[in-house]
């Protein structure tokens, strides 16, 4: 029997609580439920790589795609130019999938 048939006899809520104590993919919303949560994890992330020019990208634009992946991105001021960090974080586990700054 390969693992995932072993997995499918014990079933997927009891897989996943033996790995899984605090019951992370038991929560229907997610780690990152909102758009506010997805920014702060966003900042803490960003903030030791960039420091305080982060700051300057402030607000954020949240945008939740296909239900399931937070994308963030600074924003700059009017008549400015430059790039953006952006950061992608997966709305289930909190996982950041992927990161960069554009110039």
């Amino acid at each position: 029997m390969d693992l995932i048939n072993q997995r499918d006899s014990v079933g997927f809520k009891r897989y996943f609580s033996e790995i899984d104590p605090l019951h992370v993919y038991d929560i229907d919303e997610g780690i990152v439920p909102n758009a506010k949560t997805a920014a702060a994890i966003a900042d803490a992330v960003l903030n030791p790589l960039l420091g305080d020019d982060i700051d300057k990208e402030k607000p954020f634009d949240v945008v939740l795609e296909n239900g399931n992946v937070w994308h963030i991105s600074g924003t700059l001021p009017n008549n400015s130019f430059g790039g953006v960090a952006e950061i992608w974080i997966q709305k289930s586990d909190g996982k950041v999938l992927c990161l960069y700054h554009s110039k």
